[in-house]
């Protein structure tokens, strides 16, 4: 992990944030970077085969920095499950971070629909889900703090398929947001990593 400060320490002291795919390499770094700069960090991911899984560990490692975390482990389209466990928690939700996602690396010809049904299933419905289950939190806290992944795949490839429609929805899906979002003191952003 890189010893640089992504935000200022104490940027987000009281703040709430809530990652999906939160174990994995990309989470696990945001997870550990919200709560380097005073977050209440809420860690979501699959749960582990046998025992502890990749949400777990992320928040043992968040604590052993002297971070403040708890696991979620579960589908990141359980998203009303995910708010509850941060507002019980934590008293308040302020930020989500969709970085869960999944795909069948395919041709066209060869994805079924249960292909598209789990892939656009994690990547879309599963960023879906959480933020409308925050949204009239955000609303009536005047503050919200969205961050959705897409990918610069949306522009072509191939044997991704039903990856591509996913993120492209989300990209779409992200600016319809932050134009409904704005008035509220709801921010959003897409990243493509």
């Amino acid at each position: 992990m890189s010893t640089h400060r992504y935000a200022a320490k104490g940027a987000f002291k009281g703040r709430t944030v809530l990652i999906t795919g939160g174990g994995g390499a990309i989470g696990r770094a945001a997870s550990l970077a919200f709560a380097d700069a005073g977050a209440n960090v809420v860690v979501n991911d699959l749960p582990g085969k046998t025992g502890e899984g990749p949400a777990e560990r992320t928040v043992k490692e968040v604590k052993s920095r002297g971070g403040s975390a708890i696991a979620v482990p579960g589908s990141s389209a359980e998203g009303e499950k995910l708010v509850d466990a941060a507002i019980k928690e934590f008293g308040r939700i302020d930020v989500i971070v969709a970085l869960a996602g999944t795909h069948a690396a395919t041709l066209f010809e060869n994805h079924t629909m249960d292909d598209f049904n789990r892939v656009l299933g994690v990547n879309t419905l599963g960023m879906i889900s959480p933020v409308l289950a925050a949204w009239p939190h955000f609303q009536k806290q005047k503050y919200g703090r969205i961050v959705i992944t897409t990918s610069d795949t949306i522009f072509g490839t191939t044997r991704l398929t039903s990856y591509l429609f996913s993120r492209g929805a989300n990209f779409v899906g992200a600016r319809g947001l932050a134009i409904e979002g704005a008035e509220h003191g709801i921010l959003v952003n897409s990243i493509a990593p």
